[in-house]
Formats: structure tokens, sequence, C-alpha cells
């Protein structure tokens, strides 16, 4: 699991008493302890109210923007903060990702302003208290939540099959509830249950199906948006034309050939399967997926 924490508004909320502890820890000679704290706890501010400024008072805490001292003071919090990390690694609270087997533990990392932390997930969302809601409650939940949450992967990555099968399979869980540790019997099928509204099913999606929507986005975009700047750096780092398929070559070739009159302006490779020709992740997934699905009077309902 990795969460994505946006410090940019940590230096409004920084302790005094933790930046007073951290130089403290790094053996700050007393001197000059005294004097970064002074020149913090010094600060004043004060509010316009109506385009009038307000009495000035003293904050108790943070610190000053665009002050050439503050990043370092920042840092040094950040710091206390991955020893924290660390302390509770070793008492056994915190258990970090491999990205190989041999590979070295990754907990978190630091990016200016950002944070991102690594974890296990070992937390099963059967376990979730489902008797709270009903079951179009947990269908809304598991569709607008759960089954989002891999998006911002699959909009880049290729997903094993796996673990999209583990993903749906705990949404299963969710969906039907569990007695005692035991999950309940599915009443409907799963992949009745990802057939569109129109077409009997909840809308759910296969994230496989979803995944490979996502990547075909970036094939279209890699022929079709030529003048785009990570269009062309991806195809002069890797050479596009060797990489892709003899169909887009064809597509490619097609494209290349010259109108018959100058006024009716170049060729564009256009989205069959959308009405303006561009292109959607969601027409995507149903020239998938639609040769599998129900037709449009074979229905279920749940009464």
């Amino acid at each position: 699991m990795a969460i994505k924490l946006d410090l940019e508004k940590a230096y409004d909320k920084i302790s005094w008493e933790l930046i007073s502890a951290s130089l403290s820890a790094v053996e700050i000679p007393l001197f000059l302890w005294r004097v970064i704290m002074s020149t913090i706890s010094m600060s004043t501010m004060q509010i316009l109210w109506n385009g009038v400024p307000t009495q000035k008072f003293k904050p108790v805490r943070g610190i000053r923007q665009g002050c050439s001292f503050s990043p370092y003071l920042f840092v040094l919090c950040m710091d206390w903060l991955s020893h924290l990390i660390h302390t509770e690694m070793e008492v056994g609270n915190w258990d970090p990702i491999r990205l190989s087997r041999a590979g070295p533990e990754i907990s978190h990392l630091f990016f200016a302003d950002d944070l991102v932390i690594f974890c296990k997930a070992q937390k099963e969302i059967a376990k979730l208290d489902a008797r709270r809601l009903s079951f179009a409650g947990r269908v809304t939940l598991a569709q607008s939540v759960l089954l989002s949450i891999p998006n911002y992967f699959m909009q880049s990555l290729m997903i094993p099959k796996g673990v999209c099968a583990n993903i749906e399979r705990l949404v299963r869980q969710f969906i039907w509830g569990c007695t005692k540790g035991q999950s309940k019997m599915a009443l409907v099928g799963w992949d009745s249950i990802c057939q569109p509204r129109a077409r009997g099913g909840l809308g759910f999606r296969h994230l496989n199906d979803k995944n490979w929507s996502f990547l075909m986005k970036i094939g279209f975009s890699l022929v079709s948006k030529c003048e785009v700047f990570w269009v062309r750096v991806l195809r002069s780092k890797y050479g596009w034309k060797d990489q892709l398929s003899d169909s887009i070559k064809v597509i490619s070739r097609i494209t290349s050939i010259p109108p018959p009159h100058p006024d009716s302006g170049p060729d564009r490779v256009v989205w069959a399967w959308s009405v303006s020709g561009a292109f959607s992740v969601r027409s995507t997934y149903w020239a998938l997926k639609e040769d599998t699905w129900n037709t449009q009077e074979e229905h279920w309902k749940i009464s």
C-alpha cells in the first residue's frame, strides 16, 4: 500500500516544541539554539478585516514562508519523522515493502513538500462493518471507492491478473457480506454484476479489462498526438516504429497518404467507437466487452 501526503501547508502547523527538540537532538550550540528560537517566536501577524488590518498577534506554531532559514528547519523536523518511522519498523509496528525479494526495505520517500509512505496492507475489506449499510449502500461504496482505488496505477502500469482477481474477490466479499469470518454465497455471478445497467447488471467493470482500456489510451496518443511533448520523448527514446504492431504501422502509412484536395485538410486518426472521434476509456471498455454482455431483453433485477 502506498499513500501520498502533501506537506505544502505543514509550514504553518509545525510545533515550536518539535523544532526545539529537533535542534537539541542534533546538538546545536546553546547560543545558536536561542537565536533560532527567538527568531521564530518573535514573529507577529495581522489579518485584513474588510480591508482594515487588525491588531497584531503572535502565533504559537509554524514557520514563515519565504524565509531562507525555514526550509532547513522543515527538513530537520522531517528527519525526526523519518526516525520515528524507523523506530516503528524496529518494534514491528510498521511492515515496509520490497520491490524484489532481495531488495532493500522501502518505508517512505521524501520529495520536497511531499511524503510517500509504503507498507503492507493486511486489513481485509470484508471486515468493514457492512452490516450498517444496505445492499445498495455496499454496492455504491464498492463501485465509487473500492474499485476506483487502482485507477491511478492502471493509467500507466499493467496490473497483474492475480492482483486484479484478489481485489475483485475482496469486493465480492464486501458486497455479499460474511458471517463469523465465512463469506456468504454470492447470489449473482460476478460476470452478471459487471454487465451494464442497461443489460441488467450493476455497472461494475472487470479490473483487468479496465486496465487494458487505460493503456490503450496511451497507445492511441502515441499514434495520433505526434506533436505532444511526452509523445515525442517516448518516440525518440524507445523507437516507436520498431516496437509497435504491424496494424499501427499500417495506420501510419494510410495517414501519410496526401488527401485528394489540399482544401480538405490532412488526414487524422480518429476513434471509431465514439461519435466525436475522440478516444475515451469508457468507449474502449465497451468495445472490449460488448460481445460478452447480455442482449437488451435479458435483465435481472433485485427485489
